[in-house]
């Protein structure tokens, strides 16, 4: 079985949920695409975001998307001065 991560990100305009739900899912589905993974084969996600995202867990966007068997963390990226800002990241790990 081989394993491998992926990561990626992307920027949102508001804290809201709305926009944190569109965003996640727009990197989810990028990311299956552009790496020809099958979503049954991920096997964990470790979201983050920078500490202004607040409103809403991004790994909710992957739920919605029908991602049930997958195991998912959600954390916050440390907030160092002058780092970029809102920003939601996915990393998965999965057996391709």
């Amino acid at each position: 079985m081989r394993c491998c991560g992926i990561r990626g990100a992307v920027t949102v305009k508001n804290n809201t949920k709305k926009s944190i739900l569109a965003a996640s899912k727009e990197l989810l589905q990028k990311m299956v695409e552009a790496n020809n993974v099958a979503i049954g084969d991920i096997a964990v996600i470790w979201f983050s975001t920078t500490v202004d995202l607040n409103t809403e867990f991004p790994a909710v966007a992957a739920r919605e998307m029908g991602w049930t068997k997958t195991a998912m963390m959600c954390s916050h990226e440390m907030n160092v001065p002058g780092s970029l800002s809102k920003v939601p990241e996915s990393y998965d790990a999965g057996q391709h």
